[in-house]
């Protein structure tokens, strides 16, 4: 099935992505500024509306990016982002708080292959706070490589 069909590729326990559109934008935004999100997150300021719509918008028609709604049995608990730079795509991944823990998270990235619009990209690229245990260990078990550190964050990659 194409990712770009509504129901975008499938995974097991009825998990699947689905592109975003700007009517996702308050449950993106709600996500976005929870705190334990912002905690884990490389910006970790509070994104305000206004800003936050624009930048939707911005991304939305932006062909480098791919921003993709996590569903669990039709409801919305996430998102995935894919921004790409010539062969590699980078992928950032937030949940809703009641799904972490579930392999929800591991689901959805296995899920990202299927959902690559990009034919060049040959790689994947994630960048995690050192302090976030969780990323680290989702990302490594998906068999991420650590690339290096810089200031904090880990700079991880794997074959598409």
């Amino acid at each position: 099935m194409s990712p770009d069909s509504p129901h975008g590729p499938h995974g097991p326990h009825g998990l699947r992505l689905r592109p975003a559109r700007f009517d996702d934008a308050d449950r993106l935004l709600a996500w976005r500024n929870e705190r334990s999100t912002r905690a884990a997150s490389l910006t970790q300021d509070v994104i305000e509306p206004a800003a936050h719509r624009s930048w939707l918008e911005r991304r939305l028609a932006d062909e480098t990016c791919r921003l993709l709604i996590v569903e669990l049995d039709g409801t919305p608990v996430g998102q995935v982002r894919l921004d790409r730079s010539g062969g590699d795509a980078e992928v950032s991944i937030g949940l809703a708080e009641h799904v972490r823990g579930r392999g929800v998270g591991a689901e959805a990235l296995r899920l990202v292959r299927g959902a690559l619009p990009w034919p060049e990209v040959i790689r994947l690229l994630a960048h995690v706070r050192e302090e976030n245990a969780a990323s680290l260990r989702l990302f490594a078990g998906l068999g991420y490589d650590e690339l290096g550190r810089d200031d904090g964050v880990v700079a991880l990659a794997r074959p598409v």
